[in-house]
């Protein structure tokens, strides 16, 4: 491409310059803002997507008229098409729409193929929401029941907003629970933690009064036992999701705002019956899972 450029009387940038410092700058915010305002582009949470302004920057070296070069200017690649024979989680190709440009992409991987078909169709708002509305429907009302929870204040039964888990470890002498961290959330001097020697959820004010003797909910940091002086080990016997267990619930009832509680016996109980159905479904062959031998 670059040869066929400079027949035709354009020197493509990246061969003599590129604003390094400038890209390295913005791509650092893009970063950043990427976990609170999700693009398109961010329908499956691909394992190594690159920033979109690197690309977008890449890509404007190509453009035939040095005006429209600049970051900011509109379009620049009208009648170009731009192939990505790997393309990954497609980040090439979104860029390369913005700017005008007729895009191919490829990869042996059909995850990406599917995300970039369903996030560059042009497709009605209207119809999306009513597909939407259909498929949330459709699967609140048969897995929606494992997903609620209980008010610890007036005990009326609403969604559960989110889960959290801590992995199952043990050592020589016992068995502990392993989270990131034991403050679930901070609100002025008020604090909302994990007691790590009860598993109670509490508010307190400052730092809290936890009990004494051996924690039963340990820290990320933690990796040795003060008693046995064991290292801890996971239950790698168990099936993955047998190694988890919930030690906080985030819900919100309507007539007492937003809460975190510790899990119950009717959390557990939708739990054990999540499993129980789970260990019911039949999803094939083992050997249709396999993944096949290749280059790497």
């Amino acid at each position: 491409m670059t040869e066929a450029l400079e027949k035709a009387g354009h020197s493509v940038q990246t061969d003599c310059a590129f604003p390094e410092q400038f890209v390295d700058a913005l791509s650092r915010q893009e970063v950043f803002n990427k976990h609170l305002f999700r693009p398109n582009t961010y329908l499956h949470k691909w394992w190594a997507r690159r920033c979109g302004s690197t690309f977008r920057t890449i890509l404007k070296q190509f453009a035939p008229d040095a005006r429209r070069r600049d970051y900011y200017a509109a379009g620049g690649l009208e009648g170009k098409v731009v192939l990505d024979p790997m393309m990954g989680g497609g980040t090439t190709l979104h860029e390369a729409i913005r700017m005008g440009a007729n895009v191919i992409g490829a990869d042996i991987d059909p995850i990406p193929i599917v995300q970039a078909r369903a996030s560059i169709s042009r497709a009605m708002l209207s119809d999306l929401r009513v597909a939407f509305n259909r498929f949330y429907d459709a699967l609140y009302g048969s897995l929606g029941h494992y997903f609620e929870t209980e008010c610890p204040i007036c005990t009326a039964t609403t969604d559960a907003r989110f889960s959290l888990y801590g992995v199952r470890k043990r050592c020589a002498c016992r068995s502990v629970v392993q989270v990131e961290q034991y403050i679930l959330r901070q609100d002025g001097t008020e604090t909302t933690c994990i007691n790590p020697f009860s598993g109670r959820i509490s508010n307190v004010v400052g730092v809290a009064d936890f009990d004494s003797g051996l924690a039963s909910i340990i820290a990320k940091g933690d990796r040795q036992c003060p008693a046995c002086g064991q290292q801890y080990e996971g239950l790698m016997e168990l099936p993955f999701y047998g190694r988890y267990t919930p030690v906080a619930i985030a819900g919100v009832c309507a007539q007492h705002g937003a809460f975190y509680r510790t899990p119950g016996e009717s959390d557990l109980a939708r739990i054990k019956q999540a499993d129980e159905r789970r260990g019911k479904l039949d999803f094939g062959a083992l050997e249709d899972f396999a993944v096949s031998d290749g280059p790497k």
